[in-house]
This record gives C-alpha cells, sequence and structure tokens, in this order.
C-alpha cells in the first residue's frame, strides 16, 4: 500500500455541509485520504440507540482493516482506554481525540458550490 500524499483524516458527516441530504444517525469516517480526492481506504464509527442511550459502532469493509490497524493502532489504543470506563463516547468526544492524535479534521462545512 503506497500512502505518498495521503493524510490520516477524519469527516464528521452531520458537520458537513451536506448533512441535510443525509439524515440518520451520527457517523465519523476515518482514514487515509489524498487531498486531490480519493483514499486507501476508511472506516466508520456510527452511533446506534443500545440500551436507552446512543453507542459507537466501528464498521469496517474487509480490504479496509490494513488501514485501520497499519496506520490507526494509536486510535485503537486511545479508544481502548475511553470505552474500558464504560461511559457514553459521544461524536463530540471522538472527534477531540482524533485531533489529540494529529488526525486531520477534513469535514467540508462550507459549500464549495454556493
Amino acid at each position: 500500500m503506497s500512502e505518498a500524499g495521503y493524510v490520516r483524516g477524519f469527516i464528521v458527516t452531520r458537520e458537513a455541509w451536506y448533512a441535510e441530504a443525509n439524515p440518520g444517525l451520527p457517523e465519523i469516517g476515518v482514514g487515509m485520504y489524498h487531498p486531490e480526492g480519493g483514499g486507501l481506504g476508511e472506516f466508520y464509527f456510527r452511533w446506534h440507540r443500545l440500551g436507552g442511550q446512543m453507542a459507537p459502532r466501528l464498521e469496517a469493509y474487509d480490504d479496509d482493516w490494513p488501514v485501520l490497524v497499519e496506520n490507526f493502532r494509536d486510535l485503537l489504543d486511545a479508544l481502548q482506554g475511553l470505552f474500558t470506563g464504560g461511559g457514553n463516547v459521544t461524536p463530540e468526544r471522538l472527534a477531540e481525540v482524533l485531533r489529540g492524535l494529529g488526525v486531520q479534521d477534513l469535514t467540508a462545512r462550507e459549500n464549495p458550490n454556493p
């Protein structure tokens, strides 16, 4: 897997300019993205109702697991600490953790074609 020019990034779907066209439960996409478009792989944290509260679930296709394991080991370690306490991890808290690990917030908050 060639990673030249790719950056570790994330997108908070509900904060993107196109959020109204994509209604639903909160989600954050994380992956290796190229500034000119495209990516090497991505995975999602999607929040679902569970036991009366919202809980995140990690979702990745089979070909995205190498990106998760090879490029986001620090995220997995950080998440282990967050989830061990049994607290509710919100999308805002996960975004803070990602920023703290140096993962770039690539959320397009302004419409490029107003």
